[in-house]
């Protein structure tokens, strides 16, 4: 076989079959195109009925079975080297995901009117509000001009940092939120990788 095989494994694969092929947790490419055909066909593992369902891989059990399947392959390994497959079983019920996403948006709401109001009442906005309007000399009734504007500048600014407003975006760029879960899943892929190796759990050749 002449061609170089490239093949690029992201950090994390999520998946909701029991049969794992390489094409489930790689990206193959090759001007041998019967060659990258039948590497995506190449079932790695097989997923039991025991409750783990997170699987650290090593890109060297991944090598070992390929050369048993072409052992003449050349092959460039472009993208992880350990990796995770996520075992999730795959779920119908839209409701119960509604009810949950209704759930985190409430909490999400409520506690960022507290943390709001709890800043607020710590550093006495109301009494600043009042000192500028008596050192401007205007005698206030009701909501005035410092406590809208304040409000319009709350609500402007958390749509402009979170870049969201009724499901549109004003640019590509992804959220505070996304980069923070995005962060968070690299750690826990990380960790796990790295106690699967502790542990002899990771497949390896």
């Amino acid at each position: 076989m002449d061609s170089k095989i490239y093949i690029k494994c992201d950090k994390c694969a999520q998946l909701n079959k029991k049969e794992v092929c390489l094409c489930d947790v790689a990206t193959i490419w090759s001007a041998d195109k019967k060659a990258v055909e039948k590497l995506k066909k190449l079932c790695l593992f097989t997923i039991g009925d025991e409750k783990r369902r997170k699987f650290s891989v090593s890109i060297l059990y991944v090598l070992k079975l390929i050369d048993e399947h072409m052992p003449n392959a050349d092959i460039e390994i472009l993208g992880e080297e350990d990796f995770v497959v996520d075992y999730s079983i795959k779920k119908n019920g839209k409701l119960l995901q509604i009810l949950k996403l209704l759930f985190v948006a409430m909490i999400v709401f409520f506690g960022g009117a507290f943390a709001i109001m709890a800043y607020e009442n710590d550093i006495d906005i109301k009494g600043v509000f009042e000192n500028i309007y008596r050192l401007a000399g205007v005698k206030k009734e009701g909501l005035g001009v410092l406590e809208i504007s304040y409000s319009l500048g709350i609500a402007t600014g958390i749509i402009v940092f979170y870049n969201h407003f009724v499901g549109k975006k004003w640019n590509n760029d992804p959220t505070p939120v996304v980069v923070e879960m995005k962060k968070y899943e690299t750690d826990i892929n990380t960790a796990l990788i790295d106690i699967s190796k502790r542990n002899g759990e990771e497949l390896k050749p």
